[in-house]
């Protein structure tokens, strides 16, 4: 079963095992409905920065999405 923002959070297995301290941004992904970089570059460097918490996702699988902000031409 992936885990995915929003979803149930498991304190068990090997994330438990490896983490000695308290970790706010990992209680944060794994508690929110939706994460985003704030460019295509800031999501992909995210996904491959915080993959390891979905172990077996590829990171272009990883759920952290982009949202990059238009360019408003002049009216």
């Amino acid at each position: 079963m992936r885990h995915t923002p929003g979803g149930p959070l498991h304190l068990t297995g090997a994330w438990v095992l490896s983490t000695l301290s308290f970790k706010m941004p990992v209680l944060a992904l794994k508690l929110s409905a939706y994460a985003h970089g704030v460019s295509k570059l800031h999501g992909k460097v995210s996904r491959e920065l915080w993959g390891n918490l979905w172990p077996g996702v590829p990171a272009n699988e990883v759920p952290i999405k982009s949202i990059t902000n238009g360019v408003h031409a002049k009216t």
